[in-house]
């Protein structure tokens, strides 16, 4: 825990190369939250303290969907945490940091999701019989 979260990087140079004929220093930004790491590239243009920040708000946002979020839930669930950090970021600018926001939509996606899946697929396109006719149900 004793670990830095910025690094340069001029190595990166050579990978990402300068644009415009610019002389860009490259900065690594990596942050630990239980089992998720988060390591970023970016130039002197980006904030260091806001790609915190922002990762601070993505894994809240993770919190609030998946609960105890984990490497599992981000490998099996990788649209649902690409659509968590879509909310966050939009055309490249970090627009929404309101965690019942983002929740919210999420929430709305996922369920949209299902729907689509459920009319997609044939095997549930059954007509299910209401609480009335379960066999189970003693009257």
């Amino acid at each position: 825990s004793n670990i830095c979260n910025f690094l340069d990087a001029p190595e990166l140079k050579a990978f990402l190369g300068p644009k415009d004929g610019l002389d860009e220093r490259w900065h690594i930004v990596c942050r630990n939250y239980a089992t998720l790491y988060f390591v970023f590239a970016i130039n002197g243009a980006e904030s260091k303290l806001g790609i915190l920040d922002l990762t601070q708000v993505f894994v809240e946002g993770l919190g609030w969907h998946f609960e105890n979020a984990c490497k599992l839930d981000l490998g099996f669930y990788f649209d649902e945490a690409h659509h968590i950090l879509a909310e966050i970021i939009q055309g490249g600018i970090a627009l929404e940091a309101n965690g019942d926001e983002i929740s919210n939509s999420v929430k709305l996606a996922s369920k949209a999701r299902r729907n689509s899946f459920a009319s997609a697929n044939p095997l549930s396109l059954a007509v299910k019989p209401g609480p009335e006719a379960d066999p189970c149900k003693l009257h």
